[in-house]
């Protein structure tokens, strides 16, 4: 939870203290892949949700 805060204050535009910068640099790589894998899991998920409805009902 203080990582998003400090994402939000520095999005902001707010002035972060060093220790701060130095921590959110060190998982924002952390957050940028795994932002990359859920939205590639996200349309596989879609398509076999679909999948499922339309075996059901045919």
């Amino acid at each position: 939870m203080q990582l998003q805060n400090l994402y939000k204050k520095e999005v902001k535009g707010s002035e972060l203290s060093t220790e701060e910068q130095e921590l959110l640099d060190a998982y924002r790589d952390e957050w940028q892949s795994a932002s990359v894998q859920a939205n590639y899991l996200k349309p596989i998920i879609f398509l076999l949700i679909v999948g499922a409805v339309i075996r059901v009902f045919y």
